[in-house]
C-alpha cells in the first residue's frame, strides 16, 4: 500500500495510507511525498488523491454520497486490485518507502561541493574506458542517517542504482565531518559507483581485498591513504570495463 508524507505547519508528518489522509483534511495545495517522488509535490498533482482533496471541502453528507457513487467505488476497486498486485510483487517496497521517506525528510542542502566529486568520478571513469550516462536528475544532499533506524549505510545511501536517469545520494553529515580527504573520496565514489555503474556491495573476502571501495562498512578504512583509494577504485573500474565492454 502506498504511504504518504505531508507537510503541515512547516513539519513533516506520516506515513499515512490513503484512508488516513482523509482525516488530515489535506487540500490540493498540501505538500506531499511518497516513494517514487523526487521531491515534495502538491497533492493536486497526484491523480489518485483528487477525490480526497475534493472531499476535504465538502460536508459529511456530501462526502458520504460521493463515496457511495458507483463510479467512485469502481475506481477504488480498480486501484485496490492494482495495489494488491503491487504488494505481491514488491513485498519489501513498503519498508523501503518508509526508510526513503525518513531519509528525505531529514535531508537538507549545504554549501559542500559534491559536484567536484561527481566530475572527477566521470573523468576517472573515462580514463579507464568507462562512459557512464549523465543522468537527467542529480540529487546529492546531507541527511542525518545516524538518527534513523534500520540504515545499512550509516555514512551514505544511494537510491539511483539501476536507474540511468538518476543520481540520488544522501550523506551523513557527522560522518563527513569526521572523515579525512581519502575517506570522503571513498564514500562518494562508493555511492556514485552504485548510482552510475549499478555496482552492488562486495563481501569482504580475500578475493575482494583489493576492491575494498565497494565494501559497505566504510568505517573499517579510516586509515586509508589517497594512494590506496586510487588503487582500489582503479581495480573496480578495470573489472567493470572488462566485464561490460
Amino acid at each position: 500500500m502506498i504511504e504518504y508524507y505531508i507537510i503541515k505547519e512547516t513539519m513533516a508528518h506520516g506515513p499515512f495510507n490513503k484512508d488516513q489522509l482523509i482525516e488530515q483534511n489535506i487540500t490540493g495545495a498540501t505538500k506531499i511525498w511518497f516513494y517514487g517522488c523526487k521531491d515534495w509535490i502538491e497533492a493536486s498533482d497526484v491523480k489518485d488523491l483528487n477525490e480526497i482533496t475534493g472531499l476535504s471541502a465538502l460536508n459529511p453528507e456530501t462526502k458520504k454520497s460521493k463515496i457511495n457513487n458507483p463510479l467512485s467505488l469502481l475506481t477504488v476497486s480498480i486501484i485496490g486490485a492494482v495495489l494488491v498486485f503491487w504488494l505481491v510483487t514488491n513485498q519489501n517496497q513498503s519498508s523501503v518507502a518508509d526508510l526513503y521517506g525518513e531519509v528525505i525528510v531529514n535531508a537538507y542542502e549545504s554549501d559542500t561541493d559534491f559536484d567536484m566529486f561527481v566530475d572527477k568520478f566521470y573523468r576517472d571513469a573515462r580514463f579507464m574506458g568507462i562512459y557512464p550516462k549523465k543522468p537527467k536528475v542529480k540529487i546529492i544532499k546531507f541527511s542525518r542517517l545516524d538518527q534513523l533506524d534500520d540504515t545499512t549505510h550509516i555514512h551514505g545511501m544511494s537510491f539511483g542504482i539501476n536507474n540511468d536517469d538518476l543520481i540520488e545520494i544522501y550523506i551523513n553529515p557527522s560522518s563527513w565531518e569526521s572523515f579525512n580527504k581519502p575517506m570522503r573520496y571513498m564514500l562518494m565514489y562508493h555511492e556514485l559507483a552504485h548510482d552510475l555503474l549499478n555496482l552492488e556491495d562486495l563481501a569482504p573476502t580475500g578475493s575482494n581485498d583489493e576492491k575494498f571501495l565497494m565494501y559497505p562498512h566504510m568505517s573499517d578504512f579510516r586509515n586509508v591513504t589517497m594512494d590506496e583509494f586510487i588503487e582500489s577504485y582503479q581495480r573496480v573500474f578495470l573489472e567493470y570495463s572488462l566485464t561490460n565492454n
